[in-house]
């Protein structure tokens, strides 16, 4: 099954994503793998879409919808190290000088960190975008497609997501130094 790319889901609990991504043996369904009081309450993640634990799921019409919660600004008490988790938990607002339709806040997760560095690492071996289409399409926190139509866009966007994230975990490991604005601005 090597390849094989299989429905993900994630459990839901009072409106928020209590748990995901949902482990399925390949080759099997929910149903397969979990108690019906289970299944029940887990919604289907389209491909593309990558939610965390406790984020909101909304269910409109039998089709369902993720965002991401807004992180709190931190209060003035709190240590430099939990300002900068919150900060890495709330992404990055990134402003394109040239291509106005980048402009939006973007994750900055663990798992969007993971793809966003695998596409960089594809563009560096290949000189080219993954795929046929000649762009990268990329999804904000709030999951709105933005187009890259160029590699260098996307190195840009890739080096500001990594510079920030290097940064808060500077000031989250070490509790100390400055912490980086929420927004930036690209080419």
């Amino acid at each position: 099954m090597s390849g094989t790319v299989t429905q993900q889901y994630a459990r839901i609990s009072q409106g928020l994503i209590a748990e995901y991504p949902m482990t399925i043996i390949p080759g099997f369904t929910l149903a397969d793998c979990y108690s019906p009081s289970i299944v029940a309450v887990c919604a289907p993640i389209p491909l593309g879409v990558y939610p965390a634990v406790g984020w909101l799921a909304i269910e409109t019409s039998g089709v369902w919808s993720f965002t991401a919660p807004q992180a709190p600004d931190p209060s003035p008490e709190s240590t430099m190290a939990q300002q900068a988790s919150t900060r890495l938990a709330g992404g990055l607002n990134i402003t394109s000088q040239s291509a106005s339709g980048l402009n939006g806040l973007y994750a900055t997760d663990p798992v969007a960190q993971s793809n966003i560095t695998a596409i960089q690492v594809y563009i560096q071996s290949n000189g080219k975008f993954p795929g046929t289409s000649g762009s990268q399409i990329w999804l904000d926190a709030d999951n709105s497609p933005h187009t890259f139509t160029t590699t260098g866009q996307f190195t840009e966007f890739a080096t500001a997501i990594a510079d920030y994230v290097a940064d808060l975990t500077l000031v989250a490991m070490t509790n100390s130094g400055t912490l980086p604005p929420t927004t930036t601005t690209i080419a």
